[in-house]
């Protein structure tokens, strides 16, 4: 199975194996790495899933709720790291707003069982703009207080 027709290969890279089980100091490196440009020098052998997410090609992922959370990361903050300081980072939010929208009724935003998978989840309703801005922000916002209650202790001053 290729990169672009694996959810997983997405997936374990966002999360590495064992994450869940860490202490909390690779908990911050992890976030680190995540929102200051750490995984950006291995984003490009993504571009092409990127691209195929881009032109809908791998819209079954979305079928299951991780598959979905990694289309997610695909559109929403992949791009990001690909192409810093350019339109095409923000490109396909509103693909990513969509899709992260149509996976609450669907239950998958409930069947995340980690932090981490259900806040990157949520990032698309704060980063994707529009006349519904406001109403995201509240519910992202909303959705972060309760995730942060609910989160293991230790994870909690993060």
């Amino acid at each position: 199975m290729g990169l672009v027709d694996d959810w997983h290969t997405v997936y374990e890279f966002w999360f590495p194996p064992g994450l869940d089980a860490a202490d909390v100091q690779t908990h911050w490196r992890m976030l680190e790495w995540w929102m200051r440009g750490g995984a950006n020098a291995e984003l490009p052998r993504f571009a092409p899933v990127v691209e195929a997410a881009r032109g809908g090609q791998l819209a079954e992922w979305a079928g299951v709720p991780r598959g979905r959370l990694s289309l997610i990361l695909v559109l929403d903050q992949f791009p990001r790291g690909l192409f810093p300081g350019s339109p095409d980072a923000y490109a396909s939010d509103t693909q990513a707003l969509q899709i992260a929208e149509e996976g609450f009724p669907a239950g998958h935003y409930d069947a995340l069982t980690s932090p981490w998978e259900k806040f990157f989840f949520v990032l698309p309703l704060a980063h994707a703009e529009g006349p519904d801005h406001l109403r995201r922000m509240k519910l992202a916002l909303a959705l972060g207080e309760k995730l942060a209650a609910e989160a293991p202790p230790h994870l909690q001053p993060i």
